[in-house]
């Protein structure tokens, strides 16, 4: 079969725009204590309160999520690392093949807090070799492609950012050369460069007075959120992504037991929303999510 034979053959599907789900990616970023956790939380709770689903939260921050446990709501808490988990490395693979989990549980908002965790990880294994970016930079390009087109409502990653500093020598009126002083180049978000050209959304968490502010640029759908700051973000960031997300239903639940039949060796600990993961290494996972429903 020739090329021109097989592509007369392909099948395609055309949404009519009302159809086609609201569905956004936000991306927050900032240092350590800056409140990307618990904005997020906010967020997604909120969207759970008026279109219903669950809340999923995937850790690769050593389980530290946990603490807002019931603070807002119940959330599905699945760890990556952390005390009393089995570790599991976090490649794109793994992180693809969790965010899947969630999916298929009817999460109908995910965050993956501290996604900061699988760059390193690719960074790592590339090393300093250009010629192993290929076998990384795919599956961290399948992951983003997961994230854009999940059924869940709202994907938020949190990834953190660091501040960078420089020796400036300093020199006064007269000419006369100053002793050397620190000098903020501003902060430096560790991750894919090219991570934000994939959001719909990207808030900088900062912190002023004690309280957590949030700014955002130009970056961003939502005309009311443009270039704004907003001191403990909550019900103001919340309005605008709710008027855009309208009135489409929360994604389907897919039964738990149907999800971990699917997925195999997922196991849930104590507690109803802590899930982990086991003998991903033996491939017995991820070789069985392509029969995930979609």
């Amino acid at each position: 079969m020739n090329a021109r034979s097989s592509a007369a053959e392909q099948k395609f599907t055309i949404f009519e725009e009302a159809e086609r789900p609201n569905s956004i990616l936000i991306g927050i970023t900032g240092r350590y204590g800056t409140g990307k956790t618990e904005t997020s939380l906010r967020l997604c709770f909120r969207v759970a309160k008026q279109f219903g689903g669950r809340v999923g939260v995937i850790d690769l921050e050593n389980r530290r999520a946990g603490v807002y446990q019931n603070r807002f709501g119940v959330f599905r808490h699945l760890c990556m690392n952390g005390e009393g988990v089995e570790e599991v490395e976090p490649t794109s693979d793994n992180v693809t093949a969790a965010f899947r989990t969630l999916d298929a549980q009817g999460c109908a908002s995910i965050i993956i807090d501290g996604i900061t965790s699988e760059w390193e990880n690719c960074v790592a294994r590339a090393g300093k070799d250009f010629r192993n970016w290929d076998g990384v930079k795919v599956p961290h390009k399948k992951m983003l492609d997961e994230f854009q087109r999940a059924r869940a409502r709202v994907v938020i990653l949190t990834f953190k950012a660091e501040e960078k500093f420089a020796m400036v020598e300093g020199v006064n009126e007269a000419g006369v050369r100053q002793k050397p002083k620190v000098v903020s180049l501003g902060e430096k978000h560790r991750q894919d460069k090219e991570l934000p050209y994939y959001l719909d959304l990207f808030i900088r968490m900062d912190e002023e007075d004690g309280q957590p502010v949030a700014r955002i640029g130009l970056k961003s759908r939502f005309d009311g959120l443009k270039n704004r700051t907003i001191v403990c973000p909550d019900l103001e960031l919340a309005e605008p992504v709710l008027e855009y997300l309208g009135a489409d239903p929360a994604p389907k639940v897919v039964e738990e037991g149907a999800a971990r039949d699917l997925l195999g060796r997922v196991q849930v600990l104590s507690g109803p929303c802590r899930v982990r993961f086991k003998n991903w290494m033996a491939g017995v996972g991820v070789d069985r999510l392509s029969k995930l429903p979609t």
